[in-house]
C-alpha cells in the first residue's frame, strides 16, 4: 500500500525507483499469496516511470507468468487489473504470447464459471431441503 500511495511522486533519486522495482519483483515470488497479490498490485503504480519500464521491458513475459500463477491461488479483481495495465503498457512487446494470455484468461474464466454454477447447484438443493 505504500508504494500505491507515493506512486504519484516523482522520485529525483532514480535508484529508489529501481530498489522498489525490485522488491516488487520480488514479492511477486514470496511464499505468501497475500505478499504476491499485494506486489502485483503494487507493480501496476510503477509501469508509468520510464526507470521501471526499461527495467521490465526484458522480463515482462515472465512477470504476466507470474500474474496468472498468482491469479490461480488469489482470486483478486485488483491482480487482474493490474496484469491489463501491463498488458496495456507493453502490448508490443508480448504480441508473441498473445495466444498464451487469452487461453490463461479462457482457464480463469472457465474457473470462475464453473464456480458459479456448483454454488447454484448447492443452493438449489438447500432451497429443496427447506
Amino acid at each position: 500500500w505504500v508504494v500505491e500511495y507515493f506512486s504519484g511522486l516523482s522520485f529525483k533519486n532514480k535508484s529508489i525507483v529501481y530498489t522498489v522495482t525490485e522488491g516488487l519483483l520480488t514479492g511477486l515470488r514470496d511464499p505468501a499469496p497475500p505478499v504476491q497479490a499485494a506486489a502485483a498490485c503494487s507493480l501496476r503504480m510503477m509501469i508509468d516511470s520510464s526507470e521501471t519500464t526499461n527495467l521490465l521491458k526484458p522480463i515482462v513475459k515472465d512477470i504476466i507468468s507470474e500474474y496468472f500463477r498468482i491469479m490461480h491461488e488469489v482470486e483478486s479483481d485488483s491482480v487482474l487489473s493490474a496484469l491489463q495495465a501491463i498488458i496495456e503498457k507493453f502490448g508490443e512487446d508480448i504480441i508473441d504470447i498473445g495466444a498464451l494470455i487469452v487461453k490463461h484468461l479462457l482457464q480463469i474464466f472457465n474457473q470462475h464459471i464453473n464456480e458459479d454454477d456448483e454454488e447454484a447447484k448447492y443452493n438449489s438443493h438447500i432451497s429443496d431441503l427447506i
